[in-house]
């Protein structure tokens, strides 16, 4: 399914739904472990997106009844054609008031969709470090680049360096 408008993402969205109202979430849950076991293709945030849709619309289990194993493999495709669209390209006004809010949002929305989904170690903390600190550093003062801060405004944001931020980050993974 194409996905080129919000109306479309709607009607994506409800056929999931429909589906997952037949499936109890412990179901689910069974047959996304059994999935990924038996499949090198299926990543953990096509699992994740998949379980979360499961929160919100599968009925619970009962446990009484016997675990279920359910091919989701199209489930899983439609959840990820779903996740991978970015809903504020097909509104003009939420996307021009989502520009004009704050420039740092902007960044790290524009940033973070350039981002692989399971990157190596080294990339964890090497391509962060470079786009948010090294980068906009080497843009200020330049001419024709607007005069903006991005270090000071992430610092009154978080209440912490950049170059702090994403260490820590480093040293938690």
């Amino acid at each position: 399914m194409k996905i080129s408008s919000l109306n479309d993402l709607e009607k994506l969205e409800s056929q999931i739904a429909s589906v997952l109202k037949k499936i109890n979430l412990g179901d689910l849950l069974h047959s996304l472990y059994l999935l990924k076991n038996a499949s090198e293709d299926i990543r953990p945030f096509m699992v994740a997106g998949v379980a979360l849709f499961g929160a919100r619309f599968c009925p619970p289990s009962k446990t009484s009844q016997l675990i279920k194993n359910y091919d989701i493999r199209y489930l899983v495709d439609i959840s990820n054609q779903y996740y991978l669209a970015d809903p504020i390209i097909f509104d003009k006004q939420l996307q021009d008031e989502f520009i004009e809010s704050n420039p740092v949002f902007m960044m790290l929305r524009l940033v973070s969709s350039q981002f692989p989904f399971e990157p190596g170690l080294f990339s964890e903390f090497s391509r962060p470090a470079l786009l948010f600190h090294e980068i906009p550093k080497q843009l200020q003062g330049l001419p024709d680049i607007p005069e903006f801060d991005f270090e000071t405004k992430f610092q009154a944001v978080t209440g912490v360096s950049v170059i702090d931020f994403i260490t820590t980050g480093f040293v938690i993974a």
